[in-house]
């Protein structure tokens, strides 16, 4: 394994721990506090979010071809998309209050 190859593992790790947090904080609230590290459910999930993105900034170093710093017109694309399907599960009844 090279070092590119570690870097997309430990990548693919943290942004499953930032799956599960997210759902936490969806299922829970973000203001619950975890028993045993007495941390906020937001604190987690901007913990994890900061995992991530060390991970792509490390991933982006070792081939030119990554840009993490976003683009623009994908970035729209994806708020659209975001916005339709959200539309589509508020007309099948889920509320988005």
């Amino acid at each position: 394994m090279n070092k590119q190859q570690y870097y997309l593992l430990k990548l693919a790790e943290e942004a499953t721990e930032l799956a599960q947090v997210a759902i936490k904080c969806a299922q829970f609230g973000l203001d619950e506090v975890h028993p045993n590290t007495l941390e906020k459910n937001y604190e987690a999930l901007n913990k994890e979010w900061n995992d991530v993105l060390a991970c792509a900034i490390l991933v982006e170093s070792e081939d030119e071809r990554f840009d993490y710093d976003g683009d623009g017109d994908l970035l729209d694309m994806k708020f659209v998309k975001i916005e339709k399907y959200r539309k589509i599960s508020i007309e099948n009844g889920c509320s988005h209050e």
